[in-house]
Order: structure tokens, then sequence, then C-alpha cells
């Protein structure tokens, strides 16, 4: 993987990368007419349109480059981080020109190679020392003299990355110039010194919601809608659009003949497996499972009648075809040796530097190879430079393990050799100097190639499947008739409920976005054509539509219903709490006990045994004043029951004589929010528009 991409998955951000253009035939079926949708725009900000190609093009420029590094390449993960990169430009761009905020070549020559280095290049390992792990800045001036004028292709993307860190470092600007800005009153700090200082001890009575059945108390649909009416235009209770549908599954499994065929054609490669001259080619050109050309062999792993002839086969046999899992398999023995069960070994580390080559590595190893067989001195050589800090402080000492315990080629060199024996070999690791410690006895040791071939249904199978649910969608094509035909046959009806416009998972579904798109486009009660989605078809109907805004009383029914019956069992026991003399009586009419809090400041969210936030209840408490000390209070309605209480003392917050750390503790909690909601808001008014749903 290129030097670049290593730093960015270290930091943690992701780099943009400007592509070129598009092919032509791509971007015409992306962003052609196909949805139903004329403009090729994805979205809007500020009022103008994001131009779908220029998106596009970022996107595939990413994955692309993601495949060619070795890298997970996935497209919805890349989409959404382009997106939210490309807004978070076009937002801050337009405020640090506002500004005039920008970034100096000085600057930024300080960030890659200064006295301020940029955290992403200091924490990365071909940057530091490789016997003090600490940043070196010679090797980042030797990374950008020596190696980017030779690799033009690495050279583009460190370009791109010097782009992010002047973009990233105008954001730490604009955001500090935020936080300098920020200032706390002595009222302010005041306020939080009394809040934190202010103490009350009280008794008190709690009826809560959550004790009484519901069953108990009756609700009516009269109170039921005017409790709606009254809050339906909250803003909590505004929703989002979204759709709701139901949908049955026309899974194409192998059929019989899908299964023969895949038999047949594994055993049609025995011959050509046994001629080939080199297995694992063979193996990576024929099979599905790549890497499987040289494998260890454990007695007992196959079937029975194919483990009797592995076992006492000859090296160049092919056994096969047989049935493991999901998939017709042969296997060729490539090799029979003598092997131990077991070694015992140490090792030295080294990794190649930034300018170093694998072989000029393994030079390296070697001549550290020929100073120890000079003087004895692995252990001691192997604390002082092993990059290994797990074994290096024990002399490199690695103990004994077993076959496969070990990446491949450092496993292969230790039961392959002899005791005593200290081959040098790469791995993906770096450059190791083994010493063969011990090994246990040798015995019989098999490896295999195999090829195998996944049971797949054929196209015939397929079509003949989509004829099914293209059948069951044409006769059933209203929801009533869908329910009476998916029920009657026994078909499972699977929910997509409150599917939002760009959702891009629904449990059982793994890539839902055509069934999605379709919801969008449909009327209550219309059923879809079957959609492709994974091993199945699917055939839906559109169950209801929630538009944006404010909800009916059926979209929010089962909401409105609990807190109408919490807020009519409030009533209840406002009024059946109110008037008493004492607790105790107070507690006798409701079936509950007297319990006590202490120490309660006016900061807290909690009281001790009433069982959640009661933000509202401690502020009535410390309303309470010294005269009303050993007074029933009125009963006072909580987030989570009605409470009654008795103040029973109250501490006032001793005077203040220096605010300054409450002051910092106010700005901490401020400044440590900025970066977050000032961009929050930024986007807020940006009036940002995503169409990216109508086209992925």
């Amino acid at each position: 993987m290129a030097l670049i991409g290593k730093i960015r998955k270290r930091s943690g951000l992701l780099l943009i990368f400007i592509g070129g253009a598009m092919v032509a035939f791509i971007l015409s079926d992306l962003f052609g007419n196909r949805t139903g949708v004329v403009s090729n725009e994805v979205g809007e900000i500020y009022g103008e349109g994001i131009d779908g190609v220029e998106f596009n093009n970022r996107v595939e420029t990413i994955v692309q480059r993601n495949i060619s590094s070795g890298q997970q390449a996935d497209e919805e993960l890349i989409r959404d981080q382009v997106w939210a990169e490309l807004l978070k430009e076009r937002i801050m761009g337009r405020e640090l020109a506002a500004l005039g905020i920008n970034v100096t070549a000085d600057e930024l020559f300080d960030l890659v190679q200064g006295t301020n280095i940029h955290p992403s290049i200091q924490s990365t390992p071909a940057f530091q020392n490789p016997q003090t792990g600490q940043f070196d800045r010679n090797n980042v001036i030797s990374y950008m003299k020596d190696y980017l004028p030779n690799n033009p292709q690495d050279q583009a993307q460190w370009v791109d990355f010097e782009r992010f860190l002047e973009q990233d470092r105008a954001y730490v600007k604009y955001n500090n110039m935020i936080k300098k800005g920020l200032y706390v009153t002595n009222s302010q700090a005041k306020r939080d010194h009394i809040a934190q200082n202010e103490k009350v001890n009280f008794k008190f009575v709690v009826k809560k919601y959550a004790s009484v059945p519901d069953s108990t108390v009756a609700l009516s649909e009269e109170e039921i809608s005017a409790y709606y009416d009254k809050h339906k235009n909250d803003k909590d209770y505004e929703q989002e659009a979204s759709r709701s549908f139901e949908y049955v599954l026309f899974p194409f499994e192998p059929s019989t003949d899908d299964q023969l065929d895949t038999r047949d054609w594994v055993g049609g490669m025995i011959e050509d497996f046994k001629n080939a001259s080199n297995d694992s080619t063979f193996v990576q050109r024929n099979a599905d499972t790549k890497g499987l050309g040289n494998l260890p062999y454990t007695a007992g792993s196959l079937p029975a009648e194919i483990d009797t002839v592995i076992l006492q086969a000859d090296s160049g046999t092919v056994v096969g075809p047989y049935l493991e899992g999901n998939s017709y398999k042969i296997a060729k023995i490539t090799d029979i040796q003598m092997l131990p069960d077991s070694v015992n070994a140490r090792h030295i580390l080294i990794k190649p530097g930034p300018t170093e080559t694998i072989e000029q590595a393994l030079a390296r190893g070697d001549s550290i190879k020929t100073v120890i067989q000079a003087n004895n001195n692995f252990a001691e050589l192997a604390q002082q430079l092993s990059e290994d800090a797990g074994s290096g402080v024990n002399g490199g000492d690695l103990g004994w393990f077993v076959p496969g315990a070990m990446v491949v080629p450092f496993n292969d060199a230790c039961f392959e050799g002899e005791t005593g024996d200290m081959p040098v070999v790469a791995s993906q690791f770096g450059v190791h100097i083994i010493e063969i410690m011990d090994q246990s006895e040798k015995s019989r040791t098999i490896k295999m190639a195999v090829v195998d071939r996944l049971i797949r249904p054929s196209k015939e199978t397929i079509d003949s499947v989509y004829n099914v649910a293209s059948e069951f969608s044409i006769n059933n094509n209203n929801s009533d008739l869908f329910i009476a035909a998916a029920d009657s046959n026994e078909y499972r009806r699977y929910p997509g409920a409150n599917v939002k416009e760009d959702d891009k998972f629904i449990p059982g579904l793994a890539e839902p976005r055509s069934l999605i798109r379709w919801a969008y486009g449909a009327n209550i009660g219309d059923v879809s054509s079957p959609e492709e989605i994974g091993e199945s078809f699917v055939v839906a109907y559109l169950k209801s539509i929630k538009d944006e805004g404010v909800p009916t009383l059926e979209d929010v029914r089962e909401r409105v219903e609990r807190e109408a019956m919490q807020e009519k069992k409030a009533d209840i026991y406002l009024e059946k709490m109110a008037g008493g003399t004492t607790l105790e009586e107070v507690a006798g009419r409701v079936e509950e006990t007297v319990l006590s809090a202490s120490d309660i400041a006016f900061s807290s969210f909690t009281i001790p045994g009433g069982g959640g936030n009661e933000p509202a209840v401690i502020g009535k408490i410390f309303s309470l004043d010294e005269g009303q000390i050993g007074k029933v209070s009125v009963p006072i309605k909580g987030e989570v029951g009605v409470y009654v209480v008795m103040l029973e003392s109250k501490t006032n917050a001793p005077e203040a004589t220096d605010l300054t750390a409450n002051k910092e503790s106010i700005l901490s909690r401020v400044r440590s929010r900025v970066d977050f909601s000032v961009y929050k808001a930024l986007e807020d008014m940006a009036d940002v528009k995503d169409d990216r749903s109508k086209f992925f």
C-alpha cells in the first residue's frame, strides 16, 4: 500500500481526490432518466446544485485508488464520506473566504517538516525512528526528496494530502477564532457556583406512573384525540417522510441439476490439476476460493472415505470430487514431509525504512546474522534491535508454537528447517532473523492444494424463480390480493417499516436501494415488479405513506396513547395526593412509603429513589424558602411520577471569593462543543438538500 494510503488510514481522515471525467456510458446510465429524474444534480446547497458528474467522479477516484492500493472499496461508505466532505468544503469555504482565513506556504511547510508537524504525519510508522519509536523529521524530508520524485502516482497523492493539511489547518483557525471569542461573565460563574454548592435535604413521597397498571385507568378515544390535538404541532412530534411496505422473498437456490453440474465441472478439472506444473497458480486461476494452493492437511478434517485416501496417497495424487459445505472440491497432495509438531524459536524483527527496499532490509538482516554467529549474542541484539516489542524484551524468545500459529514464511522456515538453523526471511511484518532453538519429534505431514466451486443457481434456475415471482406480482397487483396470495401460499410477509428515502439497510435485505426507490414512486396498495436483491427476488406492496411534518393520529397513536395515559395518571394522583397534612398521610393514600434525600444540589438531575431525571421537581424544591421547612408541599408533576415533598433543611452556597475555576469549567464545556455545534449551525443555514437517493 502506498505510504499516503497508510497515513490516511492511520489518521482516520478520508482524503478527497478530484478525479478526471468518468467514462461516458457509466455517467449516462447513472444520471439518465431511468428513475424519472431529469436533472443530474444530486443535491443543493445555498440553493446551488451539486453536480452529479463531479460527485461521482470523486467517488470513483477514491474507489479505484482504494482498489489499486489493496484497501476495501465500500462504495456506499465512500459516497457518504464524499458527500460530507463536499458539503464541508463548500460551507466552510464560503465562511473562510468571507473572513479572509487562509494558510500560507510557510505554515504548510511547518505542518509537514517544521516545528509543528501535523499529528497524522507524526503518527506514521514510516516517519518514526525504528530504534526509539519517536517521530523523525529527517524521514519525512528523505521521503519527499528521494522517494516522491521517482514515484509520480504517490507524488500526486502527496499533493492532495498537503491540500488536506492546508484545509484542515484553515478549519482549526476558524474554530479557534470562535473559541477565543467566548467569554464567561461573573454572573454566569456565580450561578454555576451556587448550582453546585447550594444543597437541600428533604423527605418525599412519589407515586410512579409505571407502578399503576394501564388496565386500571380508563382512557377514552375523546381523551386520546384531545391529547393529540394539543400536542401534534409540538416540535418533537414532527416526523420525517417515510414509507412502510411488506415484501415476500423468492430465493433462487441451486437445483439438483445445478449441484450435479457443479460436481461434474470440478471432476472435469482432475486431469488438468494432476498435470499442472504450478499448483498455486492453477488454484488461483480456477478455484472460487483463492489462496488454497499450499494447505497443511489435518487428519480427520474431511469425510472418512476422502481422509483414508489422502493419508495413504503419494504426492501428486488428486482426490475428489467431494462435497464440503456448499462447495464441491478436489484436492491435490503437493508435498509429504517428516516435520515436527511444534517448534521453539526466537527472532529479531526489523522493518524496512521509508526508502529501504525489502531486498535491502534482507541484506541488513544477513549482516545482523553474521554478527550473531561471530559473537553468540542473539538475545542481546534482540533486546537492542527487535521491533517486536513483546518478544524483544525477552531476547526474542517466542516459546513453543504449532504449525499455522505464525505467518507462512516464518512458519515454513521454522518447521522445514533443523534445530540450530538461523534463516532470514521476509513477511508482511518485516524481516525476521530466526534461530530454531528446538523441535519436537517429526511426523508425516501432508500439504495439499484445493480447487473448489461454490454450488450456485444456474441462469435457468434464476429465470425459473423470476417467472414465479413475476407471475405472483402480475396476478396479485393490489394489497388485498397480495396478502391473500402470500398467506395462502405460506409465503412469509416481511415488514419494511418507516423506511426513509435515503436509508441503505432494511433488516433481512442486504442492498435494498432499488426497492426503496420503488416505494418512493409508488402509491398505497401498489405492488412492485420483482426486484433482485441478494440471492432472492423480492415482491412488495406499499402499505402506508408518512409525509414530512405534522403526523396523523394513526401515525403516532401508540405514542399518543402512552403519553395521554401518563398524563391521566398524573391528573389522578395530583388530585389524590393534594391536601395532605403529613407525608405519612399522603403515602397512605397512594400506598407508598416516605423516602429521604440528602445533600441534593441544584445542578443534580436525579432524586435518589425517584427512578429518573427530575429537573422540574428539583427546581420546585429549590424554589421553597426557609419558611416552608417542615411543611408538606403541593403535589408536583414529574417525569416518572407525582411527588409531594417536605423540605427539611436548605444550606446556602458559601460566598465565592474566586470564580476562576467556575469560569474555566464553563468555558471548557462550551469550547468542547464548538467544532460540532458551529458546523451544524452553518449546515442548517446552508439549506442542504440531499437527492442522492434518487440515483443510488
